[in-house]
């Protein structure tokens, strides 16, 4: 990972920022992530650019990469900052790849990304049976 120390925010220096925004990154992503190198944007918006990121993937899922990108754009939060560290918002992705795989018991490499499903109602839509769709249109 190279690292440009081009700008300060605050009292601290860039490379420090950039480093917690790598960590940040991690701890997002729950998994190793490479990047071939970060800069910092401050005009407008704060943000955060990494080139050439890799996402490793879960070893249970195999070896190859779980996710990469030929940029990754990461917004800062201001009150962060002001308040001493980095805390990252929006991220963004150009040209990004994403590989998918699915174990024999069914599970995904992406569900530890998805948000937990929500225990169903009853009567609800997964309370019935499967349908087919239906067609305003007589067959």
């Amino acid at each position: 990972m190279e690292i440009r120390p081009q700008n300060h925010m605050g009292d601290r220096p860039a490379r420090e920022v950039l480093l917690e925004a790598y960590r940040d990154l991690e701890a997002k992503f729950g998994r190793p992530v490479e990047v071939g190198n970060f800069a910092i944007r401050i005009l407008g918006r704060p943000e955060v650019v990494g080139n050439y990121v890799t996402v490793g993937e879960d070893p249970r899922f195999g070896h190859e990469f779980f996710l990469r990108a030929e940029q990754l754009t990461a917004s800062l939060r201001w009150r962060s900052l002001l308040r001493g560290h980095v805390e990252l918002g929006t991220l963004s992705l150009t040209r990004p790849s994403l590989n998918l795989v699915r174990l024999p018991n069914g599970q995904w490499n992406l569900e530890s990304w998805l948000p937990a499903p929500q225990p169903a109602s009853p009567g609800g839509p997964s309370a019935r049976s499967p349908s087919r769709p239906r067609s305003s249109r007589p067959c």
